[in-house]
């Protein structure tokens, strides 16, 4: 039997003086009081991993938005770019207009991309949050 990396001898040794110093009596009670705040430690800590685990499941969620929203704007600007090459003649306001809308799609993108930053902190403090507490 190894407790807290005690062995068996070591922990009848500090069995026996506790009953020596508080009396069996006492002891009882003492044991009874240490079950239940281990208990309701172990309770705290299942809670604890719980509400942790369901935060990171939502920010691993919003990560996989942000980069389908990415690939989306990608896709977007792959599109506009072969209707740009692709135009002739007098297709000057349109490639104008494709320009424009490419822009604005990279800036789309990077406020995407500043998100899902956004969300990997928010997720590495909640991480960090319990470290705190204790």
């Amino acid at each position: 039997m190894n407790f807290i990396n005690l062995g068996s001898w070591e922990l009848v040794l500090i069995i026996v003086i506790a009953i020596l110093a508080v009396g069996p009596k006492r002891l009882v009670q003492i044991v009874r009081t240490i079950q239940k705040w281990a208990a309701q430690a172990r309770r705290i800590s299942r809670q604890l991993m719980g509400s942790l685990q369901s935060e990171l499941d939502a920010a691993d969620d919003l990560k996989a938005t942000a980069q389908d929203a990415v690939e989306a704007v990608r896709e977007i600007q792959r599109g506009m770019t072969e209707t740009i090459n692709g135009a002739s003649g007098g297709g000057e306001a349109l490639t104008e207009t494709a320009q424009e809308a490419t822009t604005a799609l990279k800036g789309l993108r990077e406020d995407l991309k500043k998100l899902g930053r956004q969300v990997e902190a928010n997720a590495d403090a909640d991480e960090q949050k319990p470290e705190a507490d204790e």
